[in-house]
């Protein structure tokens, strides 16, 4: 016996495997609502992450040069950090 035919034929392995999610060629019906979904989901956890950041940035020295947190957090004002 030699090695088994790529071709899709009859001796093809991809004709006779079951599996959970669908197999080699899964098309699941949904899976564009899903996908939606799980990247909604990503970007609320990831502004919830920035937010609790952003409220707990401490800066007790002023930096040398400007940094893009200047402009959203709480901690700086005009003439440097606010006093905590």
């Amino acid at each position: 016996m030699g090695a088994p035919a790529s071709g899709g034929g009859p001796t093809s392995v991809t004709g006779h495997v079951w599996t959970t999610y669908g197999g080699w060629f899964a098309d699941p019906k949904a899976w564009k609502r899903n996908t939606v979904g799980g990247f909604v989901a990503l970007g609320a956890l990831a502004m919830m992450t920035f937010n609790y950041s952003r409220a707990r940035e401490k800066r007790p020295i002023y930096p040398a040069h400007a940094i893009p947190s200047q402009r959203w957090s709480g901690a700086f004002d005009a003439n440097g950090p606010k006093a905590v």
